[in-house]
């Protein structure tokens, strides 16, 4: 099957995501940060101090974690570029000046018998995973197209 993967191509103007949020949005997070807040305080106090040392000990876990996925990414996936899915590197260089990101965006196709896509947003990088199934699919559905 040497076919050529299909050709994605984003012909629309530039989108400002910030038009797309929801009226009240910001109310309701801040409502949420100060319940999340206000019930850690009194879970402290309730547990004598014990979930205040949990509480220092989750930035350690949180970045062992995501050094963890970062390298079962890059060790199982490959990352799309110029020369491995060079289709889907310029459809995310379109996507991406069409959201005017400035941060770069990895993107890595992964092994998975899911019909899925996850993105992993940490600090200064984010990192998109497709799934190999998701991408086999669009590229039969191709040439299931291309043939009738």
């Amino acid at each position: 099957m040497n076919d050529p993967f299909p050709e994605i191509s984003v012909t629309d103007e530039k989108l400002d995501a910030r038009k797309y949020i929801e009226r009240g949005t910001g109310r309701i997070v801040f409502s949420v940060f100060f319940v999340a807040i206000l019930g850690t305080l009194v879970a402290i106090i309730f547990s004598y101090g014990v979930l205040l040392v949990a509480l220092l000990l989750y930035p350690l876990v949180s970045w062992y974690t995501h050094k963890k996925a970062k390298a079962l990414i890059h060790g199982s996936g490959v990352r799309v570029s110029n020369r491995q899915f060079p289709q889907i590197h310029r459809c995310l260089l379109e996507c991406k000046d069409r959201l005017d990101l400035k941060k770069d965006v990895d993107v890595y196709i992964v092994e998975a018998k899911v019909l899925d896509a996850a993105t992993v947003r940490n600090c200064n990088e984010i990192t998109f995973t497709i799934y190999v199934f998701l991408v086999g699919l669009c590229n039969s559905i191709h040439h299931e197209t291309s043939r009738a």
